[in-house]
């Protein structure tokens, strides 16, 4: 987190951290990420949303990252299984630029059977 401070008001965020009363469970560097004010408890739009295609098969919506937020890196993770989120036990996903939703990589294929489970969370990574 140490590279926040390259930018003029990610000092402000970094500041923050250690004082940050806000105790809604939002790390202040997805607060950066997505430029949610840190001094509220409010979100707004969820940072992902599971939604199902006509066919049931979950898919994942995701915030947009802030403008401007090139230094952070914003992905879906999935697993059928709750308690393994080894890269081994991963759904791969991709943003798909059709609809803009998250879909495991394999399900472009024709074919794809997608886990009778899945469960997603996000991923953000700050250079």
């Amino acid at each position: 987190m140490n590279m926040l401070s390259v930018r003029p008001y990610a000092a402000a965020y970094a500041a923050l951290s250690a004082a940050d009363k806000v105790t809604n469970g939002i790390a202040n560097g997805v607060r950066y990420a997505f430029d949610i004010d840190p001094a509220t408890s409010e979100i707004g739009t969820p940072i992902i949303q599971v939604v199902r295609d006509a066919d049931g098969n979950p898919s994942v919506q995701s915030r947009d990252l802030a403008t401007g937020r090139d230094d952070v890196t914003f992905g879906v993770l999935a697993t059928p299984d709750l308690t393994d989120w080894s890269n081994a036990a991963l759904v791969p996903m991709t943003k798909f630029a059709s609809d803009g939703l998250w879909r495991p990589t394999a399900s472009e294929s024709s074919g794809y059977v997608f886990p009778s489970q899945m469960f997603f969370r996000y991923k953000i990574e700050i250079q």
